[in-house]
C-alpha cells in the first residue's frame, strides 16, 4: 500500500521560490517551521451512547472519538506562511470543531481558525491569529538528487520529536517520486502534548518536509505509512504555488453535503415488502422496510439482503406505504452474489411522485480525493440520509486479492458514493456466500472494486454506478433462480432426485472399480437410498449406483457432481464463516439420524428449478447409462414440517416427514410425532425427553400430528390435571414419560 504526496496546487496564495542555502547560512527548515495543531470538539445535540448503540458504525468518525475520549485531537503541522500551517487531513467535520490552539516548535502558543480542507490533497488548512511559524523559505525540483533528508514532526515516549531521515529517491511512479525513507532521531524534544489519533503511528499523521542533499527543500506532504523491511515509503511532488480559492471552507462543506443530501432524496424511494404467513404455522414474518435507488425504466436497487424464506413468502411490495397513495410494484428478483434485490414500477408512477434517475459519473475513486458518503436509512417510519464527507486514503492490492478501497471514515453499510458536484458514482453492496460447484450456474457480476472500509462493515464492495445501470439490461443472466416468490404451501419444499448419497473418495472408488470414470474418486455420488415414488424411482436408478454428472439442455457443458459445498468466497469469507459457526454454532445439522436436506445436490437442483428436464449420467458394474428425468418438488420434510411449540414445556414437535421414516424404517402410516427441540431445565427436559425420539402416542391417545399432541395437553390442562403421559420410542425400544404441566 503506498500513499502519495501530492502536489500542493492552489492552496493559498504564496508563492515559494527556489532559494538555495550557502553551506554557512541558516537552516532551511528549523523548530519553528513545525507545530502541533489541538482541535477540540464540540458536544453534539443528541444523546451520544445512544447514537452510537443504533449505528455502531459511527464510532469511526473522528469528531466522536473525541467526544468520547474528552480529548484535543492533536495534529502535526507544517508552516507554510507565517500565519499559516497544513497538517494531515483526519476528516474531522468542521460542524463539530469548538476551537483550535496551535503550539509552535519555539513554545508560542496562540489560537486558530480552520481555513478548510482541499478536495485532492490529504490536508488541513488552519490560519493563526497571530505570526508564529518560520515558514518554508525555498523549493527546488523533486528530481536529479542522489539523497533526499525527510524532516518530520514525530510523537515518540510523550513527546514530540523532529526527526531526520535519509531517503534514497527511486524511479517516477504515477508522476510521483517515490522514496525509501530510513530511520534516525534527532535531540531535539519539543513538549507539546500527547498525541491522541497517532499513537504508535504517528509518522502517518505528520506532514513532512523533503530536503535535496539536505539544504534545499524540494517537497512536502505525507508519508504513506507502509513499511517494508523496516522502512518506511513516502511518495512526493514539488511545491508550487497554492490558492486559498480551491479549498473546500466550511460553509462550503456544509452546501457540498446539502446538495449530495438533495440528490440523493431525488431518487430514493421507500420500499415496503409485505410476506404472507407460512402455511400450517402461525408464525408472521415482519415487513421489510427499506430504502430503494432508481436506476432506470422503473428499477430499484434495494441494497438490502433477502433470504430464500423470506423470497418465498412475498405477497406485495409497495413504494411510499406510509404515504396518501402508495404504489404498487412487482418484485424482479435478488442479485446473484450480493446481498441485493431489485423491485419494479410504473415509471409515470415514480414521476408523478418526483423520483428520477440520478446522474451518473463514469469516474473511478481517485486516490486522496474527497467524496460524499450516504447511508439509506429507514427508521421508525421515516427515511433517514445519514450524510459525510469521506476521503479515500488508499487503493491497492491486499491479501485477499483484487483492489481495496480505504476510505476516512469507513464507509457504513448501504451506502451510496458521490462526487462533490451531487453525480453517483457507486454504491456499497454485501458479498453473498458461494459454493464451489454450483457457482458457475450463479454468474455473479463482478464487483468494480473490492471495499474494506470499516470494521463494522466487512464483506463489502464497491459496485460503480455505470455498472448497476449496464445490469438492468441483463437480468436475466444475474439473477439468483432460488430467491423468488412461490406458491402457497411451497414455501420450503425442495427439488428433488429423491436419493440419499455419500461422496466417494480415492480407496472407494478403486475397491468398487470406477477410479478411471470418477477420476479417482474427484466426482460423483454412491447412491445409498431411493425413495419410492421419486424421480429417481421413476427413472430406474437402483441403491448403489453412482451419478457422475447432469446434463442441461440449454447449458453449454456437463455438470459434474462433485459432492463438495466448499465455500469459493475470499479468505475473509472462510473465517467469517468458521466464526459463525463456532459461535452459533451448525444451524444445518438435523436433530436425529436423518441427513440433512441441505446439501450439495439439492442446492443444485434448486438453482435449476422444478420442472427442468435433465439427463442424469451414472455408472452401474462398469458401465456408463444415461437417463430422462424431470426435476420434481419433494414432499415436506423435516425444515418445513409443521410443527407444535408449546413454551411452558420446553418441547417442540414436528411431524413424521419421508426422511424421519426413511432413517427409522417406519412404516408410511405408522404413528407419531419427532422431537425437534428440549429446553434445558424445563418439564420436557425433566422428562428425559431427547431430540429425534418419537412420541407415539400421548394418555393412551395415538399421535398424528403436532396438532393431535396439542389437543391432548390443551384439554388436559383446562381439565386442572397436573401431568400427562407419553409413550416414546428410539431405536425399536418402548418408555414412557410424564410430562408435568405447568
Amino acid at each position: 500500500m503506498r500513499r502519495a504526496v501530492w502536489q500542493l496546487s492552489g492552496l493559498f496564495s504564496v508563492v515559494v521560490a527556489v532559494i538555495a542555502q550557502a553551506a554557512d547560512g541558516p537552516e532551511p527548515v528549523s523548530r519553528a517551521t513545525f507545530g502541533v495543531v489541538e482541535v477540540y470538539a464540540r458536544v453534539p445535540g443528541f444523546p451520544l451512547a445512544d447514537r452510537l448503540r443504533q449505528y455502531p458504525e459511527l464510532y469511526d468518525w473522528p469528531e466522536l472519538v473525541l467526544i468520547r475520549t474528552r480529548q484535543p485531537a492533536r495534529l502535526a503541522g507544517v508552516a507554510v506562511a507565517p500565519n499559516v500551517v497544513l497538517t494531515r487531513d483526519c476528516m474531522l467535520d468542521p460542524a463539530a470543531v469548538d476551537r483550535v490552539v496551535v503550539r509552535a516548535g519555539d513554545g508560542t502558543t496562540t489560537s486558530a481558525t480552520l481555513v478548510g480542507r482541499h478536495p485532492t490533497v490529504p490536508c488541513l488548512v488552519f490560519r493563526t491569529e497571530k505570526p508564529v511559524f518560520q515558514p518554508l523559505k525555498a523549493a527546488g525540483a523533486v528530481d536529479g538528487f542522489d539523497e533526499v533528508v525527510c524532516v518530520r514532526l514525530l510523537h515518540v515516549d510523550d513527546y514530540w520529536h523532529l526527526h531526520k531521515e535519509t531517503s534514497l529517491p527511486e524511479p517516477i511512479w504515477h508522476n510521483r517520486s517515490r522514496f525509501v525513507i530510513g530511520t534516525g532521531l534527532s535531540d531535539s524534544q519539543l513538549n507539546l502534548g500527547q498525541t491522541l489519533f497517532n499513537n504508535r503511528r504517528a509518522f502517518i499523521d505528520s506532514p513532512a518536509v523533503l530536503l535535496a542533499n539536505g539544504q534545499v527543500p524540494v517537497a512536502i506532504g505525507f508519508a504513506s505509512g507502509v513499511h517494508f523491511e523496516g522502512e518506511k515509503i513516502i511518495d512526493g511532488m514539488p511545491i508550487s504555488t497554492i490558492s486559498e480559492s480551491e479549498l473546500l471552507t466550511p460553509e462550503l462543506q456544509r452546501q457540498t453535503v446539502s446538495k449530495i443530501e438533495h440528490a440523493a432524496r431525488s431518487c430514493t424511494v421507500p420500499v415496503r415488502v409485505r410476506f404472507r404467513k407460512a402455511e400450517g404455522t402461525e408464525e408472521t414474518v415482519s415487513d421489510l422496510d427499506a430504502l430503494g435507488l432508481a436506476l432506470k425504466d422503473g428499477y430499484v436497487l434495494v441494497p438490502q439482503g433477502i433470504t430464500r424464506a423470506q423470497a418465498a413468502l412475498i405477497e406485495a411490495v409497495s413504494l411510499y406505504p406510509d404515504g396518501d397513495n402508495p404504489v404498487e410494484a412487482e418484485f424482479v428478483g435478488a442479485l446473484a452474489g450480493y446481498e441485493a434485490f431489485l423491485i419494479r414500477a410504473d415509471v409515470q408512477a415514480l414521476e408523478k411522485l418526483g423520483v428520477a434517475s440520478p446522474l451518473i459519473s463514469d469516474a473511478r475513486p481517485r486516490l486522496y480525493h474527497v467524496y460524499g458518503a450516504t447511508q439509506l436509512l429507514w427508521s421508525y417510519g421515516d427515511a433517514r440520509f445519514q450524510t459525510r464527507l469521506v476521503r479515500l486514503y488508499s487503493i491497492g492490492k491486499s491479501f485477499f486479492g483484487g483492489q481495496n478501497l480505504f476510505f476516512t471514515p469507513g464507509i457504513p453499510r448501504n451506502t451510496a458514493l458521490w462526487d462533490l458536484q451531487g453525480r453517483l458514482l457507486g454504491v456499497e453492496l454485501r458479498e453473498r456466500d458461494r459454493y464451489a460447484g454450483i457457482e458457475e450456474l450463479l454468474p455473479s457480476p463482478p464487483p468494480t472494486l473490492a471495499l474494506f472500509s470499516s470494521r463494522h462493515n466487512p464483506g463489502s464492495v464497491y459496485i460503480a454506478a455505470g455498472d448497476l445501470v449496464g445490469w438492468v439490461d441483463r437480468l436475466d443472466e444475474l439473477l439468483d433462480p432460488r430467491l423468488k416468490p412461490v406458491p402457497p404451501g411451497q414455501e420450503h419444499r425442495r427439488p428433488w432426485l429423491g436419493v440419499e448419497f455419500s461422496r466417494l473418495s480415492k480407496d472407494l472408488a478403486d475397491a468398487l472399480g470406477c477410479r478411471k470414470e470418477t477420476r479417482d474418486g474427484t466426482i460423483g455420488l454412491h447412491v445409498q437410498y431411493v425413495y419410492p415414488g421419486s424421480p429417481a424411482e421413476k427413472a430406474g436408478i437402483q441403491t448403489g449406483d453412482i451419478l457422475l454428472a447432469l446434463y442441461v439442455p440449454d447449458y453449454p457443458r456437463l455438470l459434474e457432481l462433485t459432492g463438495r459445498r466448499r465455500p469459493t468466497g475470499s479468505v475473509r469469507d472462510v473465517i467469517e464463516r468458521l466464526m459463525r459457526r463456532r459461535m452459533f454454532g451448525n444451524r444445518n445439522r438435523p436433530t436425529g439420524p436423518w441427513p440433512s436436506r441441505d446439501n450439495y445436490l439439492t442446492e443444485l437442483l434448486s438453482i435449476l428449478g422444478p420442472g427442468k428436464d435433465v439427463t442424469v449420467i451414472y455408472w452401474r458394474a462398469g458401465e456408463l447409462y444415461t437417463v430422462a428425468t424431470t426435476i420434481e418438488l419433494a414432499p415436506p420434510d423435516q425444515d418445513s414440517a409443521s410443527k407444535y411449540e408449546d413454551k411452558d414445556l420446553g418441547l417442540t414437535v414436528k411431524e413424521l416427514t419421508y426422511e424421519v421414516r426413511a432413517a427409522l424404517q417406519l412404516a408410511s402410516d405408522a404413528p407419531g410425532v419427532v422431537v425437534a427441540k428440549v429446553e434445558s431445565g424445563t418439564p420436557a427436559s425433566q422428562a428425559r425427553l431427547r431430540p429425534g425420539e418419537i412420541i407415539v402416542a400421548a394418555d393412551d391417545r395415538p399421535l398424528r400430528t403436532p396438532e393431535d399432541l396439542k389437543n391432548v395437553v390443551e384439554e388436559a390442562r383446562k381439565a386442572g390435571r397436573q401431568l400427562i403421559r407419553v409413550r416414546v420410542v428410539e431405536r425399536g425400544r418402548s418408555r414412557f414419560a410424564d410430562l408435568r404441566l405447568q
